[in-house]
């Protein structure tokens, strides 16, 4: 137990402040927390004037109103609870300024743009107007994704694949909601169904926001994940994003041969090929392909791949490909004989 113990209940700014000084003299150990938490108050005392605080167990949770704060530290320490039994204890201050204007700020220069909350070093930034349109669940779902970010290091780690670190903080967040996968990938579903499957892993720029399939982009991200986990395991799946963090800028030699026979098979052709309708935002599929095969060699992706799962980036995606009807519960079409 920390010195201040689990309070969850919401208090006044300048309160809190002064008992976590006086805690600190006490006989107890610091609070982990307390040095990230007065140095972003600091930055803008100005956006925190009136603001709450809610100590929980493994977060500090700042902003306003007070029921939400309060609120927010109990669904916080519920999904940092998933995140540890998943990959390992995080501690985090969650932010929740009062308004978009100043979830910018904070999170600059990420742009917050159709996101409900994002991760930095040490913290998770809520967006209060796509915060506020989220159902109970939806919001523990998007705080425990935000917390597998800040456990993972992914604010510092820019090398890994964007299907790894968002697909696996979705897989981690939507674990005991309860949802189906037909419900969760609603969007990619519906574009399964009138037969428009994916090509290719949804590559960097489709998660950029405000792109126009970035849901379908976290989706598929989350089917990958998913689809590891039920073929290999999810202790596999962890063990994949580890060593995609120890090969991450290693360049390995390999990497420009398992290229060249993805190219060869021509999945590789017909995936930047498939991906020009749903990149057409982004203007120049040849510019995101040269774009995706320099991040690929940055990753260290296929080391990793063949080290955990003895697979190829080719085979994980024609595989995953292949499940994806049967994920989201559509069925398929028998091929005439």
């Amino acid at each position: 137990m920390r010195a201040l113990g689990r309070c969850a209940a919401a208090v006044p700014l300048g309160g809190l402040l002064c008992g976590l000084l006086c805690a600190l003299t006490g006989a107890g150990p610091p609070d982990p927390l307390l040095p990230e938490a007065r140095a972003i108050i600091r930055e803008h005392p100005g956006m925190w004037a009136q603001a709450s605080v809610a100590r929980g167990e493994h977060t500090i949770v700042v902003g306003g109103p007070r029921r939400l704060v309060a609120d927010l530290s109990v669904l916080a320490d519920r999904a940092s609870r998933t995140v540890a039994r998943v990959w390992g204890p995080v501690d985090a201050v969650v932010l929740v300024p009062a308004t978009a204007e100043q979830a910018e700020v904070l999170a600059a220069p990420a742009r917050v743009e159709g996101l409900a909350a994002l991760a930095g070093v040490g913290r998770v930034i809520i967006e209060p107007d796509g915060f506020a349109r989220l159902t109970p669940t939806g919001r523990q779902v998007v705080l425990a994704h935000e917390l597998v970010h800040v456990a993972t290091g992914a604010a510092v780690t820019g090398d890994l694949p964007a299907w790894l670190v968002e697909g696996f903080a979705d897989y981690v967040g939507y674990l005991g909601s309860g949802l189906s996968a037909r419900t969760v990938a609603a969007e990619l579903a519906a574009e399964v169904r009138a037969g428009a499957l994916p090509r290719e892993l949804p590559g960097r720029a489709d998660f950029r926001a405000g792109s126009a399939r970035l849901a379908q982009a976290y989706e598929e991200a989350w089917l990958v994940c998913r689809y590891i986990a039920g073929r290999f395991g999810e202790r596999k799946l962890v063990k994949l994003y580890r060593a995609a963090l120890r090969h991450q800028g290693q360049g390995d030699q390999d990497q420009g041969e398992q290229d060249q026979g993805e190219q060869g098979q021509g999945e590789q052709g017909q995936g930047e090929q498939g991906q020009g309708e749903q990149d057409q935002g982004d203007q120049g599929q040849g510019e995101q392909g040269q774009g995706d095969q320099g991040d690929r060699d940055r990753e260290g992706i296929a080391p990793a791949l063949w080290e955990t799962l003895g697979i190829t980036q080719a085979e994980l995606t024609r595989d995953w490909l292949a499940s994806l009807p049967e994920q989201l519960g559509i069925p398929t079409v028998p091929s005439s004989p």
